[in-house]
């Protein structure tokens, strides 16, 4: 009797694992979903592609699982795709090369227009010598 108890529960404990498991893969699957853009062409993103029957949205969802089974990360699976489809699949680009200005141009202008206007409200405070 307690054998078949301890098999019992053992059995349990594996089959919520295994479920925990997949849970995880899908839960990743659709995070990285989020991050891509649906390439059939309506850009958007993939996890929310609105095409009723979009040609391009299962293979790709598909693509994203089988490399969430195979256990590399969430970064070398986006770098896949975009080797794969472009670096446009992706909804954030990638801080590297060219893109990195991406990045940088907007920051690096933000930073000039606050320093503008700190030298401007600067001298309008400041009484003029004569």
């Amino acid at each position: 009797m307690r054998s078949i108890l301890l098999l019992t529960t053992c059995l349990a404990l594996s089959l919520a694992a295994i479920g925990s498991t997949v849970t995880d893969d899908s839960a990743r699957a659709k995070t990285i979903a989020s991050k891509v853009h649906c390439d059939c062409g309506c850009a958007d993103i993939l996890a929310e592609c609105s095409h009723v029957q979009c040609p391009r949205r299962s293979a790709l969802k598909q693509e994203i699982a089988t490399a969430v089974r195979t256990g590399i990360n969430d970064d070398q699976i986006l770098n896949e795709l975009a080797a794969r489809h472009g670096s446009t699949i992706l909804a954030v680009p990638a801080f590297q090369g060219f893109n990195s200005l991406l990045w940088i141009v907007p920051v690096a202008t933000f930073g000039l227009a606050i320093a503008i206007a700190v030298v401007m409200w600067i001298r309008r405070k400041t009484p003029a010598k004569q």
